[in-house]
């Protein structure tokens, strides 16, 4: 299904996305317990600014106050605004501590995309100065934003390690090169709506593999093993030579060049929106950015709604959407 879906009576504009503050007076009038699923990637803290505006995030003065105000935020504003069934959904990245900025340059900007989701844009990008840590660390920022999360009462089912096949190279000569961001998946409740997820079982003994009650000390090269443990295998496969889905996302960064940086790609909220949201259902991006939920989310026959701080790409968004 394509095209946008009927927007929700309650939403307060004709478009199925608002400019302004994801926790601004906006959030008011989306009522409690309406939204299915939230999916979404805020800006990453001090990589760089895409409005001159103190409200955005990522522009915060530590990399702490950034992780409360994310915090805050989805506890204090958009838990009551899911249904007690729904799902939150969150991609972020880590900063390294003292890399001096990315420069004034297209080049030396490119330098300082590693956790960033699409193509180079103008966004501004900033030095990265957290007093009192070593110069170079990872801040482990991911960690502690899930750790925080689940301080103030979210349950962490999952993190997806999403893997970039075509990463962008690194000038770094005495590290290696990420090639992976996290995808943190939180619920409210203990239970909650999921369809489940399934992958090719790619392993050729694990489809032809036939539990019989005995252990079977050889088998394609498979060394003696408790047939308790082949029974759950096969039980956890099934009959379709399937088996659930693994949590490492092989899944290549979005290249968008018309003029927003922050870019994730459609297959990578595919699949979350397929497991936690019912058709017809509604899923909300508080940091809209080009319109990829809204997308992904009308494409299955759901209702995709959202919040951006920047109205210069507005004329993006309804390109990309057909509006």
């Amino acid at each position: 299904m394509t095209g946008i879906l009927q927007i929700p009576e309650w939403w307060a504009s004709t478009k199925p996305y608002i400019n302004g503050d994801w926790v601004g007076p906006m959030t008011q009038t989306i009522p409690d317990r309406s939204l299915d699923m939230i999916i979404t990637s805020p800006p990453y803290w001090s990589l760089r600014n895409y409005v001159d505006d103190s409200r955005e995030m990522g522009s915060e003065e530590t990399f702490m106050t950034y992780i409360h105000r994310l915090v805050t935020g989805f506890t204090g504003i958009y838990r009551q605004k899911l249904k007690d069934g729904g799902a939150l959904w969150v991609n972020i990245g880590d900063t390294y501590n003292g890399s001096g900025g990315a420069g004034s340059t297209k080049e030396g900007r490119e330098r300082h995309t590693q956790f960033g989701k699409g193509e180079y844009s103008g966004a501004q990008s900033n030095p990265t100065r957290a007093k009192g840590y070593p110069n170079k660390t990872m801040l482990g920022i991911p960690f502690r934003f899930a750790t925080a999360m689940i301080d103030s009462g979210w349950i962490l089912r999952n993190t997806i390690i999403w893997k970039k096949p075509s990463c962008k190279p690194s000038s770094a000569k005495d590290r290696f090169t990420v090639d992976f961001e996290y995808l943190f998946f939180f619920t409210k409740n203990p239970h909650y709506y999921f369809k489940q997820q399934k992958e090719p079982a790619k392993s050729k003994w694990w489809i032809e593999r036939k539990y019989n009650g005995k252990a079977v000390k050889e088998y394609g090269g498979a060394k003696a093993e408790d047939p308790s443990g082949i029974k759950r295998r096969m039980i956890e496969k099934g009959s379709d030579g399937t088996r659930n889905m693994r949590t490492v996302w092989e899944i290549n960064p979005a290249s968008f060049k018309g003029g927003h940086y922050a870019v994730y790609p459609e297959e990578l909220i595919s699949v979350p929106i397929d497991a936690c949201c019912k058709p017809g259902g509604i899923v909300f991006d508080p940091f809209l950015g080009r319109g990829t939920t809204i997308k992904v989310a009308n494409s299955q026959g759901k209702i995709g709604l959202g919040f951006d701080l920047c109205g210069d790409y507005n004329t993006l968004i309804d390109e990309y959407l057909g509006l």
